[in-house]
């Protein structure tokens, strides 16, 4: 078999030299603002708590989207045991809770916010490394 990776060598080294992390930043931050208007306001404190970490490994780069404000949880084990925790606010919000006594149904809100942004990054990434 003959040939060799000039061509394919040549395309990583390109790719190599393009600024990725510079789409990922800018699209992180379209989906926190996205993410911020679309979050249910009572008091505005958890719209105002989105971030993001952009994770970068030797395979993958990815987009994080996190909330900062928590509320304490109080529950029983099935042991018996009283325990307290701390739960992200926006998944009451997403996933329902109850609430003295009453169920408080969920309201998707997340999935339809991040959508265009994800369909966005994978278009705006797909155009960085294929750039000649």
């Amino acid at each position: 078999m003959k040939g060799n990776f000039k061509y394919t060598e040549s395309w990583l080294n390109q790719l190599r030299k393009r600024d990725l992390m510079t789409t990922l930043v800018r699209c992180g931050d379209m989906g926190i603002q996205a993410l911020s208007a679309a979050t249910p306001r009572k008091t505005g404190t958890t719209a105002e708590s989105w971030y993001y970490d952009v994770v970068v490994t030797e395979h993958a780069s990815t987009i994080v989207f996190k909330n900062r404000n928590t509320t304490e949880h109080h529950y029983t084990t099935k042991k018996g045991e009283e325990r307290t925790s701390n739960i992200p606010v926006v998944v009451l919000i997403q996933y329902g809770h109850s609430y003295n006594g009453a169920f408080v149904a969920g309201r998707d809100f997340i999935t339809p916010t991040l959508q265009p942004i994800f369909d966005k990054i994978a278009k705006e990434a797909w155009e960085e490394v294929t750039a000649r």
